[in-house]
């Protein structure tokens, strides 16, 4: 059974290296890892790379119609949507049913083989992460098994909503700032969060992660973390394990999402086949992480500080004048 790896990325970015190449490392035969990317990512000779500028005019038809309500930079938070749209035009080239979208922060240490056969004797319409952050449930279709005809609805809701001044005002109010992550939320509140199948759920013994600084999931405080505020690990077999806290137990960990600065984790983590400019790329992410941890573990939270402190005091300042 075909079911492709797909990644959606634009330009290059050497963490690529390692999720890339660990997602070859455990695709089954007869199956393939799709890259829609640019000229400057078509650098590695086992995927198949697709230039997403073939699909410009998708993108030019999605912006006329684009209204930007984000914090995040227009050309971001529009190139998020958009990746959707292209997606369904090269799943309906390639005559694809179903993919398995994943993104370029992730590294992938078993075939979501178990996960798929699932959800298709289930009768689910998508597979996605629906966790839980801040006592509030999040859509994310950053790891996801998608459905061509799911993906159809899906876009085709997109292009009504933001044609629809009443609707596009509805979902603003309910999730300011927009994103793509907002419309699948709302999406599937729509058309029935019974026709989703959760991700982040534990599917008998085995489970995605949503991201690995994270002890919340698919409820609050499910993971246990390290003394490095990161979900703490055991590997067997090649594969982490994550102590679930309200099953206690240890669940498997199919792929890890090193969001933000985790990044630069993977490749402690990486278990895939040398490659050239390894060593190298290593020594630079061991340090960086090093780096990021600290920055994380202490400068931030000064400066967060900090800016509240400031924050109040021009409060103050501010009552006083008044």
């Amino acid at each position: 059974m075909n079911i492709p790896i797909v990644f959606i990325h634009r330009g290059y970015s050497d963490y690529m290296e390692y999720s890339l190449r660990q997602a070859y490392a455990v695709i089954p035969p007869g199956n393939e890892i799709i890259l829609i990317g640019d000229a400057a990512n078509d650098r590695f000779d086992f995927v198949t790379h697709v230039d997403i500028s073939s699909y410009q005019k998708v993108s030019d038809d999605f912006l006329k119609i684009y209204r930007h309500h984000s914090t995040n930079s227009y050309d971001y938070e529009s190139f998020c949507i958009i990746r959707w749209f292209v997606l369904y035009e090269v799943m309906k080239v390639r005559k694809l049913k179903h993919c398995f979208v994943m993104d370029t922060d992730v590294l992938l240490f078993e075939f979501p083989m178990r996960l798929f056969e699932k959800l298709q004797q289930s009768n689910y319409a998508i597979g996605a992460m629906n966790s839980c952050t801040f006592h509030a449930q999040h859509y994310s279709l950053g790891q996801a098994i998608i459905e061509f005809d799911f993906l159809k609805s899906f876009i085709d809701w997109i292009r009504f909503a933001y044609q629809n001044e009443h609707l596009l005002a509805e979902i603003q109010r309910k999730y300011y700032p927009l994103s793509d992550m907002s419309f699948i939320g709302e999406f599937i509140q729509r058309t029935g969060e019974e026709k989703v199948m959760n991700l982040v759920s534990v599917w008998g013994d085995e489970t995605t992660d949503s991201g690995i600084n994270f002890s919340d999931q698919e409820y609050l405080q499910e993971y246990r973390l390290s003394t490095f505020n990161q979900k703490k690990l055991i590997w067997k077999d090649g594969i982490p394990h994550a102590y679930n806290q309200r099953l206690q137990k240890w669940v498997k960990m199919i792929l890890l999402h090193y969001q933000g600065f985790a990044k630069y984790r993977m490749a402690l983590d990486y278990t895939g086949a040398d490659f050239p400019g390894k060593r190298f790329l290593d020594v630079k992410f061991f340090f960086a992480n090093i780096a990021a941890w600290t920055y994380g573990q202490w400068i931030s939270p000064v400066r967060f500080r900090i800016k509240c402190f400031k924050a109040a005091k021009s409060r103050k300042k501010s009552k006083k004048d008044d």
